[in-house]
């Protein structure tokens, strides 16, 4: 008689026993990495998980999952107008995001792009583009703290990732080409707590567009944080 046998394993840690059946012909082993991913998201669903994402959207703006990613259009109207994605609240220390930009409305004045892991609007550690600026910023009650600013380029940042380490208490913001090779643009000390803490990616107006334009976000992967 065979077994089958799926084990998760700590990288490195192999069970004897285990092994020692395998070895013998009584068990087949289909062994499983362990990885620590919390949130993953491809966008590939017409209609986005309720229990994973809640949406807002200020009319005209609009939020969609279309050709497997995640679009928000803007549309031309005065005053401020915003759309997006959040997650459930949870602990983000340790937390790597990981998000791939694949549209920016960088020749739109006025429109903005935005990457967040946040415990408000006031509190908040975030990467955004503003006006062909990346920018990279810690915010506590409202007031910047700590910031980097360098020119927009779609090919070198488009891939987004922000860090917290959880060892040194450091925050980190890096942009990739290709999701593979990093460049830190900003590390700062986090003076916002990240126990009870959501993501977001959203995109907004505070000018009236000349256009509707739009912001598309794909492959996100989130490791080490702590969700309901």
């Amino acid at each position: 008689m065979r077994a089958r046998l799926h084990l998760r394993l700590v990288p490195g840690c192999v069970c004897a026993a285990a092994m020692f059946l395998v070895a013998c012909g009584r068990l087949d082993f289909d062994p499983v990495v362990a990885d620590d991913t919390c949130l993953a998201e491809e966008f590939t669903a017409p209609v986005l998980d309720p229990g994973t994402w809640s949406s807002f959207a200020d009319p005209p703006t609009t939020v969609t999952t279309t050709g497997g990613e995640l679009v928000l259009t803007l549309a031309s109207t005065p005053g401020i107008a915003y759309a997006g994605i959040q997650s459930p609240r949870g602990d983000f220390r340790g937390s790597t995001v990981d998000v791939e930009v694949v549209e920016v409305p960088q020749a739109a004045d006025g429109a903005v792009v935005e990457v967040a892991v946040l415990v408000d609007f006031e509190n908040q550690h975030l990467m955004n583009v503003l006006n062909r600026q990346l920018t990279c910023q810690q915010l506590v009650a409202g007031t910047t703290v700590d910031v980097t600013t360098l020119p927009f380029d779609p090919v070198l940042h488009r891939h987004w990732r922000l860090e917290h380490d959880a060892t040194t208490n450091r925050l980190r913001c890096a942009t990739s080409p290709d999701g593979l090779t990093w460049t830190t643009q900003h590390e700062a000390t986090a003076q916002i707590p990240l126990t009870n803490t959501l993501l977001q990616l959203d995109a907004g107006t505070y000018a009236m567009l000349a256009a509707p334009v739009r912001a598309r976000f794909d492959h996100l992967a989130v490791t080490g944080c702590r969700l309901p």
